[in-house]
């Protein structure tokens, strides 16, 4: 292990990493690497900081992003800091303003930590939208003209215990989402693999849009998804199960234009015949093998399976013919 640089005794740094270790310049990176004195093996040098941040990124993915407290309280950035006022009489509410320093409820959720959190209201009342659309009573009928009343749900106010901060959380997700109303069209065109450039020209919509809207999309799926794994304890503990347990086989392209050969990957899934629940789906790929060695031990079993065949055509010669055969030298 690479140890920090030492100081002599005058306080000045020492050259060099005083151990097995030696910093060179690396003109195609354009950086220093770490090289080892014993076997002149280099590798890149990465910042605690950065690796830190790079392992909190892999151990957020798939994980559902929980509203917190929005008091960051970060410098450089003023809307992230929260004021509180200190009045001054009963006409100025708003007399001298303060902000508050950082949260430490910034990092906790509201769903895995709720005693952190009080309702305090909503931000704006229950509103019911009318709209009219055409659209068949049955199917293959003709079109009729029909009011569809929506509910459209304020955004629930929750007030932080630690610093008193207030929140929105939006109880429907789709709220001020822009044309929420081609949500459903732009998820089915995306489960039936639908060509991206046609999306646009139908429903009239820009790239960006399309590419939010399947960030929104990802965002519901984990947050379903994190739900009903948490409450499958509680639904399935009076229940009979009717389970099915399938395989599906897919071949994915080659890597290495001197070996075309595709791999079939094999995911093993089992599902809920009545709800449809996938309770797990696993995919026999491990990102820790390598191919090289997978291949040597390969051919190194061919050759061991070759021995006992060329044994035994050479014994069956001999019974037959009484000839002095003797099995190739490998």
């Amino acid at each position: 292990m690479a140890k920090n640089s030492t100081y002599k005794a005058n306080g000045e740094l020492k050259r060099g990493l005083g151990n097995e270790y030696k910093l060179t310049w690396s003109d195609d990176k354009s950086e220093y690497l770490l090289t080892c004195k014993l076997c002149s093996h280099s590798t890149t040098m990465i910042h605690n900081r950065c690796f830190e941040l790079e392992v909190k990124r892999l151990s957020t993915i798939c994980e559902p992003v929980e509203p917190t407290c929005q008091n960051k309280a970060i410098p450089g950035q003023p809307k992230t800091f929260r004021p509180y006022y200190i009045p001054t009489s009963p006409e100025n509410r708003r007399g001298i303003k303060k902000l508050k320093p950082r949260c430490k409820n910034r990092d906790k959720g509201i769903y895995n930590h709720p005693e952190l959190y009080k309702l305090d209201g909503k931000a704006q009342p229950d509103r019911i939208i009318e709209r009219v659309v055409k659209k068949p009573l049955k199917k293959g009928g003709k079109p009729v003209t029909q009011i569809i009343k929506e509910e459209k749900l304020g955004s629930q106010l929750l007030t932080c215990h630690a610093c008193n901060s207030k929140l929105p959380v939006k109880l429907n997700p789709a709220n001020r989402h822009y044309r929420d109303s081609d949500n459903v069209k732009i998820f089915k065109d995306l489960m039936n693999k639908d060509i991206f450039n046609r999306m646009m020209d139908k429903h009239k919509l820009g790239a960006k849009v399309i590419y939010d809207k399947i960030n929104f999309f990802y965002e519901q799926a984990l947050a379903f998804d994190h739900y009903h794994s948490q409450m499958i304890d509680h639904a399935v503990a009076t229940r009979i199960l009717s389970l099915s347990s399938d395989r599906q086989f897919y071949l994915s392209n080659w890597g290495d234009h001197n070996m075309p050969k595709p791999t079939h990957i094999v995911n093993t899934s089992t599902v809920d015949n009545h709800s449809g629940f996938v309770f797990v789906s696993n995919v026999n790929f491990d990102f820790t093998s390598d191919y090289q060695e997978i291949n040597k031990e390969h051919r190194e079993k061919k050759e061991q399976e070759k021995f006992p065949y060329y044994r035994r055509y050479a014994q069956y010669v001999l019974s037959n013919d009484d000839v002095n055969v003797q099995a190739p030298e490998h």
